[in-house]
């Protein structure tokens, strides 16, 4: 569980930002989705309500061709930049597991070197430098 951690923090920054990429995308376009459904919606109403006595529904009061293109800006801003934000997040938690990693690899080199240089009574060999 806790060995190779360090391989495990990269693979969860990756499964991250491909979730969030994944996720910005499905909300960039489910937003556009419904810009499109509320203008349709808001046409209808208009052409419903001309030449009645009465004004449309709620809808034609409650959202403008405005509030739509708002929407479809944030959709698009959201379909652009979330996932460009999600791949540059990932890079902290990707270079914290490389940076486990690699340190963990200098201590076992560290570790075998210090086994080498040292004799199994805790006294120094007489190896001489170059050895290294």
């Amino acid at each position: 569980m806790f060995t190779n951690i360090g391989g495990k923090i990269r693979v969860l920054a990756m499964v991250l930002c491909w979730i969030g990429i994944i996720a910005f995308v499905i909300i960039g376009i489910s937003m556009l989705s419904n810009a499109a459904n509320l203008e349709k919606e808001l046409e209808e109403a208009e052409r419903l309500s001309r030449g009645s006595y009465y004004r449309s529904t709620n809808l034609s009061s409650s959202i403008d061709s405005s509030s739509i293109s708002t929407i479809r800006t944030t959709a698009w801003i959201l379909l652009i930049v979330g996932p460009l934000v999600s791949w540059i997040s990932s890079f902290v938690l990707y270079g914290f597991g490389e940076l486990i990693e690699r340190t963990s690899d200098i201590d076992a080199t560290v570790k075998s070197l210090k086994s080498a240089y040292m004799a199994p009574s805790g006294t120094r060999t007489p190896q001489s430098r170059d050895q290294f």
